[in-house]
């Protein structure tokens, strides 16, 4: 079987279908101020019914898709949390988080400065590990 990337006719139209699930995503999130798991399940609905019904890909496989996209999302978050709780532990352990806290502290006066230091740098940081 053929995959058609053109079947709502011109090419700007499939692309504005396809991009559907992640429009649907950002205005729940971001216009309607829905919680991300409701937003994320309500484009999950939608990236199905635009495989299914647009793009006419076989129903197993496309909630195997699905499946897989989940798993493969869930996993990475937990891993990432799971780690980065660790190494928060171990530095409380051996006394080492009030350094780190006091460096980042010591940066700037500017609490609004601080945040986004440890938003980014930190957490980074604590991904990298």
């Amino acid at each position: 079987m053929t995959q058609d990337y053109q079947p709502a006719g011109p090419l700007w139209l499939s692309a504005i279908i396809a991009a559907l699930p992640v429009i649907v995503l950002l205005v729940t999130l971001g216009v309607l101020r829905r919680s991300a798991h409701l937003s994320a399940a309500l484009a999950l609905v939608v990236s199905l019914v635009v495989a299914l019904v647009v793009y006419k890909m076989p129903v197993g496989l496309t909630f195997d898709s699905a499946a897989m996209g989940i798993a493969f999302g869930v996993w990475n978050v937990i891993w990432i949390a799971f780690h980065a709780v660790y190494f928060h532990n171990v530095t409380v352990a051996t006394g080492r988080f009030e350094t780190v806290k006091s460096v980042l502290a010591g940066f700037s006066p500017d609490r609004r400065l601080q945040a986004l230091l440890i938003a980014f740098a930190f957490g980074a940081l604590l991904e990298g590990i």
